[in-house]
């Protein structure tokens, strides 16, 4: 069983970029699968790709590019003192806005001048981003649409239906996280949501735990909190009201788990932070 991860979008943008850097073999990346496609771009050392089944080295591509909903994971390659690189996840709904159909294609591996146009895009993205903070998710924006024109103009192909298996597990999870995200606010229990996906309690909290890594509870408080943050950052509301508008069951409990992940409490959030 191989872990769905939910990709967290940096703020303002489309997309998540990864600065990768690996010391040792402990810093693998375990096989895990999402809806994000992800490009990666090594750039000092080597390690090993691997994505549905197939095995790629990285000194071999200058840049590799991951569908989505593949299963894939990173294995750092012995004799190397490190590995650095890049990488660029990009939102699913994001691409399904200006790709409806994309659920039926995916993307080839690009060589050539295609791969060396990517590559330039996205140092020019990560550029922006370290060097402009104020203004920069209007240029990223614009370059992560030049990012899928070239996609889709040059690498796309329509999708061979292979691993049905997989694909119908993977839209159970995604059924059941996209539910959990759309209906935070609401009184939500694993009895609630057992209910709905016609389900036992026990089944869909192995299940959940199993393909997403957590437990249902848990992830219900992060979808809270992640909420809950933006309220903090982003208005003046008080922490009561806070709390009781993302549904924790009263200001203790959101203080309690908010110190419980972020070592501090949520007015010490806004103070440092606001």
């Amino acid at each position: 069983m191989y872990v769905y991860e939910k990709i967290k979008l940096d703020e303002h943008l489309p997309i998540k970029i990864l600065d990768l850097y690996y010391e040792s073999s402990e810093e693998n990346v375990e096989k895990h699968w999402h809806n994000s496609i992800e490009i990666l771009v090594p750039i000092l050392g080597k390690v090993e790709i691997w994505d549905n089944g197939h095995m790629i080295r990285s000194q071999n591509v200058d840049v590799y590019i991951i569908n989505s909903k593949n299963i894939h994971g990173i294995s750092f390659v012995s004799g190397y003192e490190v590995y650095k690189g890049y990488g660029i996840q990009i939102n699913y709904d994001y691409i399904k806005s200006i790709f409806p159909l994309i659920d039926h294609y995916e993307f080839v591996q690009p060589d050539g001048e295609v791969s060396r146009e990517i590559v330039r895009t996205i140092y020019r993205i990560v550029d922006i981003y370290d060097d402009d903070k104020e203004y920069g998710h209007i240029a990223i924006k614009g370059l992560t649409d030049i990012l899928m024109y070239i996609l889709l103009k040059k690498l796309l192909v329509r999708k061979k239906y292979v691993l049905q298996e997989n694909e119908i597990n993977n839209n159970k999870i995604v059924k059941i996280v996209n539910y959990i995200d759309q209906h935070y606010k609401e009184n939500l229990s694993i009895q609630v949501l057992a209910d709905h996906f016609y389900v036992s309690q026990s089944y869909l909290s192995r299940y959940f735990k199993q393909n997403f890594g957590t437990t249902i509870k848990k992830y219900i408080d992060s979808v809270r909190l992640e909420k809950a943050i933006n309220d903090i950052l982003h208005t003046n509301l008080s922490m009561t009201d806070i709390a009781y508008n993302n549904s924790f069951a009263n200001p203790k409990s959101f203080n309690r788990i908010f110190k419980r992940i972020y070592k501090m409490t949520p007015h010490e959030y806004r103070k440092l932070l606001k």
